[in-house]
């Protein structure tokens, strides 16, 4: 997984701009799995909770 995750990036990074050099190790960045979205999290794709409008 993580060799594909380095190809990705790799290639991602040469897209992006030719000049770069490759990457020999993955970087360790990574989003938090608390922020993850999507229909199993509830929360919509840009990741915030959308505001309450109903009137309480």
């Amino acid at each position: 997984m993580e060799a594909a995750r380095l190809d990705f990036i790799n290639a991602a990074r040469l897209h992006v701009d030719p000049r770069h050099n490759k990457l020999t190790q993955v970087p360790v960045s990574r989003p938090p799995l608390h922020q993850a979205t999507g229909p199993s999290t509830g929360l919509p794709p840009t990741g915030r909770a959308t505001p309450d409008t109903s009137s309480a």
